[in-house]
């Protein structure tokens, strides 16, 4: 936590909750959950969105990644979900649909982020 968030702890033990707390008040935190393979499960998918919401991004097809990505900053930004899914062809409009899907922005657009 120290070279993380330059916070000393003071408790022997942090819970996951306590942790995640301290990284928010400098990050963006989301955590993307890759449905191929054999390490998702519902349960794996319903521990994750309970501990980080609408920021546990569910992630149908792991080659879009960094499609979703940019379209979870996009929105994340401001932009509407709409525009961003259109912005895609085929089958990665539909893997960045279902990811951003219950995603909503924090900003109107006024963010820190750098636009290319």
């Amino acid at each position: 936590m120290k070279e993380v968030c330059n916070d000393d702890i003071q408790a022997d033990k942090l819970t996951t909750e306590d942790l995640l707390s301290k990284v928010n008040r400098q990050y963006e935190v989301f955590h993307l959950l890759i449905e191929e393979g054999n390490g998702y499960d519902d349960r794996v998918k319903e521990n994750w969105k309970n501990l980080l919401g609408e920021r546990a991004i569910s992630v149908s097809d792991y080659q879009k990644i960094p499609e979703i990505i940019v379209s979870i900053l996009q929105t994340m930004g401001g932009v509407d979900k709409k525009t961003i899914i259109d912005s895609w062809d085929g089958t990665t409009s539909i893997a960045v649909g279902k990811a951003i899907d219950g995603l909503m922005a924090t900003n109107s657009g006024d963010s820190d982020l750098v636009e290319l």
